[in-house]
């Protein structure tokens, strides 16, 4: 906008814009003739003024001719200015979307490892300040949006007409007035099971056609589990002349974790006799790291069975076996846990669970045989 159009505004007490709206002006003369036939009009007259003062014959001082002639001057520069014509257009646009998407499926709650400890101290300070607690991916999405008093959202919602939409199995809008976006931005949890990025974001441009769209700005750490691709997304959205702006969120290295699988154990079982609990060990940033292994019941602490492993390289699989002899009859439920390494990304893969149905009762077994034995006959 103009420094004349603001004074104009000014002038007028005319507010420059409204929610979701812009507002743009115009200044257009009426003047029906080429702007050369006003300039030989202007200088012929400016010329005139100067010749009558000239031949004029006045007693009066240098000084007050000048100003005399300086204010007739002015005065045909006014008449000029008036036929003119000048008149202001003034007219309301809608303001262009921008659209942000916010994942959150179960993998933006994860808490990645820093190796820089001076970056993880400022993240986690800046955190604090925006009142978010553990250093998760969702939360360093939402530290963008809210740090500062919520300042970016504010300056975005001014500019443009703000779109927050929640991405994971589907697009979600969130349906919140600008003043009430800080506090649904800060309530979202990763509860997503799915991350579906691709399809997502090409259903939210395809409820964009027909209308303005600035860009769209995904924040996400870019795990899709099923359909599109972001990359085939990028072609669609280049396609519509829709800038798409995706910022990576978390951290470059892997996360660190420790995770049990594929537990095989037997489902029936005789009091006393030996139960093997067979499953798979892997582990990623813990090469070299013990974890201690142990088997109990649920719902209960006593260890049954235990081992101590030495982790190996990322997406290293080992794999152990515990035993123990059940002597306690009725269905039992197992847990086969992991003890939490310090920077662990995901606890809930270091358990597993499984139940035996321990018998304790006398075998009857039919022995059919072609011929009478020996011991029958006599």
């Amino acid at each position: 906008m103009s420094p004349l159009t603001r004074f104009l505004e000014w002038l007028y007490g005319e507010p420059n814009s409204v929610a979701g709206q812009g507002v743009q002006s115009s200044v257009v003369s009426t003047w029906p003739w080429p702007a050369w036939v006003m300039l030989v009009l202007f200088l012929g007259s400016v010329g005139l003024v100067v010749f009558v003062y000239v031949r004029e014959r006045i007693e009066a001082g240098r000084a007050t001719k000048m100003l005399l002639l300086a204010i007739r001057v002015l005065l045909v520069a006014l008449v000029v200015f008036m036929l003119y014509g000048w008149m202001r257009h003034r007219y309301r646009t809608d303001l262009p979307d921008l659209i942000v998407v916010v994942d959150d499926s179960a993998s933006m709650a994860l808490v990645d490892h820093y190796e820089d400890e001076r970056l993880r101290a400022a993240l986690a300070k800046r955190l604090k300040a925006a009142k978010l607690d553990e250093l998760s991916r969702l939360n360093l999405a939402k530290l963008l949006l809210l740090e500062r008093d919520h300042r970016l959202l504010d300056e975005l919602n001014e500019r443009y007409q703000l779109r927050i939409y929640w991405l994971g199995g589907t697009a979600r809008a969130v349906s919140a007035e600008a003043a009430e976006l800080p506090q649904a931005v800060r309530r979202q949890t990763p509860e997503q099971s799915a991350s579906r990025l691709g399809a997502g974001i090409r259903n939210i441009l395809e409820t964009q056609r027909g209308r303005p769209t600035a860009a769209v700005i995904v924040l996400t750490d870019g795990i899709t589990t099923e359909g599109r691709s972001l990359s085939e997304t990028a072609d669609y959205a280049r396609r519509k002349s829709v800038p798409l702006y995706v910022i990576g969120i978390g951290s470059s290295q892997p996360p660190r974790d420790v995770r049990l699988s594929d537990l095989l154990a037997d489902e029936v079982a005789f009091a006393g006799d030996l139960v093997n609990f067979d499953f798979k060990l892997s582990a990623s940033g813990y090469a070299g790291k013990s974890v201690r292994l142990r088997l109990r019941r649920e719902n209960s602490s006593e260890t049954l069975a235990e081992k101590t492993e030495t982790l190996g390289d990322d997406e290293t699989t080992a794999s152990v076996r515990l035993s123990y002899r059940p002597v306690e009859k009725g269905e039992l439920r197992f847990v086969v846990e992991a003890e939490p390494l310090p920077g662990e990304a995901d606890l809930q893969n270091n358990r597993l669970t499984q139940t035996i149905n321990v018998r304790d009762e006398t075998l009857r077994v039919l022995l059919v045989q072609e011929y009478p034995s020996f011991e029958f006959r006599y």
